[in-house]
């Protein structure tokens, strides 16, 4: 099972997003900054 779930937010290493997506390891944020989307594994996101 998934530590994070698709729309809850998290923190990055980019600052704060919304996982958007989860597919082989790799969680897709969107990040409230720029609206950007980024790719990150779990390690990298801890919770809000």
């Amino acid at each position: 099972m998934n530590r994070y779930v698709v729309g809850e937010n998290v923190t990055t290493p980019d600052g704060k997003g919304k996982v958007y997506a989860y597919s082989n390891n790799w969680y897709t944020v969107k990040l409230e900054k720029h609206g950007e989307i980024k790719y990150y594994t779990e390690p990298q996101l801890s919770k809000v």
